[in-house]
């Protein structure tokens, strides 16, 4: 979609066309597996996004989001997709649980500082200059900064124990389960990396190429 300003009828002039955001790249594509691909993102997103509105009361000291606010939330960020999809951004919208760690951090959870935080960061997604500052910017800073809000973030998780009847053996297996996995899951995926470097080390007998004399 092109809208086309003035002076069109004189050649020597670049006329000035303003493209428009919306389906810039084409008309959206819809397939069976796409959906169902993203169906599962957006499935996991939200059930991630339900922790992050009790995660973020709880931070700012304010009660518990009832029924009603959870669904407004999702259903936000649905509209949100809807939107990214068709100005092509190729990245839904959800809930950052990063955001939440700067809340426990500052401790500072007013509604007018964050929108007032996100027109400033609106403004400077249109200045080069401030990106090119922060790159500036360590990377053991910005580690040391995601360790205090992650762990934050954890530590508020498991904060919430101390309201569940851990004398229950459903809950028990919940939180067993989601721990557990968790730190499996890494490590089973590390361990086929390792396991796959060392078979490519290995000579056809399976001896490690290391260990045969030359």
């Amino acid at each position: 979609m092109y809208v086309i300003g003035y002076n069109n009828t004189n050649p020597a002039i670049t006329q000035r066309i303003i493209q428009l955001f919306l389906v810039q790249w084409g008309v959206p594509v819809v397939t069976i597996s796409g959906v169902f691909g993203v169906m599962a993102a957006v499935m996991s997103s939200a059930i991630e996004s339900v922790g992050d509105y009790y995660a973020c009361a709880r931070m700012a000291g304010a009660a518990s989001p009832p029924t009603h606010a959870i669904n407004r939330g999702i259903g936000t960020e649905g509209f949100g997709c809807i939107l990214a999809g068709l100005w092509g951004s190729g990245s839904g919208s959800t809930s950052f649980s990063e955001n939440i760690g700067v809340i426990a951090v500052t401790r500072v959870g007013s509604l007018r500082v964050v929108q007032v935080c996100g027109v400033v960061l609106m403004l400077f997604g249109l200045l080069s200059k401030v990106g090119a500052l922060f790159m500036t910017i360590p990377e053991p800073i910005i580690g040391g900064i995601l360790v205090i809000m992650f762990g934050m973030i954890a530590a508020c998780g498991l904060s919430n124990l101390q309201f569940v009847d851990l004398n229950s053996s459903r809950n028990l297996f919940i939180l067993g389960f989601s721990l557990f996995f968790g730190l499996v899951l890494t490590f089973d995926l590390s361990l086929i990396d390792s396991i796959e470097h060392l078979q490519s080390r290995c000579s056809p007998r399976g001896w490690p190429t290391t260990l045969i004399p030359s």
